[in-house]
């Protein structure tokens, strides 16, 4: 019995793209779907919802193991309780797309995102060689240089926020460090949305 990584939707303005994948990002199972945006977002919801679904148990059938994640890839910027500025699909505004995600399919990881921002995502691995005998000391260096030459991967990609995902001793490798990195500046939805700053008290207006 093992894990995959995860069933991914993706919800475009003129279709909608499902797929399982493992945990190198392969993919094992896909479909697609038109959207019908006219018809409202619930119906998208539940059809995306059940394709999910049945991806999951094909996927299960054929490879074993389980779906451990959800990730979900949409236009606008996504809020617990709904999408805004996303005027493609008729009331994508009060749909809660991870709430409803974990309860349809029954798993408890599901991530939502504005699909720019998660298509600029990307996981970066980098490995210190190192004895296995190395000291505590000699381990620490290895770990410090493989992180750095992560985070200098991912400034070189244009990726400036940066999570570290893990580190580990490999015996006959060394040590291997993943992080994740994406770009913190705001999608053009969300840079939009953002109010604007007050000026400074006292400041005359024009």
């Amino acid at each position: 019995m093992h894990n995959w990584g995860s069933c991914d939707t993706i919800v475009f303005v003129g279709e909608i793209a499902v797929a399982t994948a493992n945990m190198t990002g392969s993919i094992l199972k896909q479909a697609r779907l038109d959207t019908n945006a006219s018809q409202g977002a619930q119906q998208i919801l539940e059809r995306t919802t059940v394709a999910a679904h049945s991806l999951i148990e094909r996927t299960m059938v054929d490879v074993g193991g389980q779906c451990v994640a959800v990730g979900v890839a949409t236009p606008g910027i996504v809020h617990d309780h709904g999408v805004l500025l996303s005027p493609n699909i008729p009331g994508w505004e009060q749909v809660s797309l991870r709430e409803t995600m974990c309860a349809d399919l029954h798993i408890a990881t599901v991530v939502a995102a504005n699909d720019v921002k998660a298509a600029a995502m990307a996981a970066i691995t980098t490995v210190a060689p190192v004895q296995d005998d190395a000291t505590e000391d000699g381990v620490k260096a290895a770990a410090a240089s493989a992180l750095g030459r992560a985070v200098r991967g991912a400034q070189a990609m244009g990726l400036d926020d940066v999570v570290l995902k893990s580190i580990r001793m490999v015996p006959g490798t060394g040590v291997v460090v993943e992080i994740l990195a994406t770009d913190s500046e705001p999608s053009l939805e969300e840079s939009a949305a953002a109010p604007e700053p007050a000026a400074p008290t006292g400041a005359p207006r024009i």
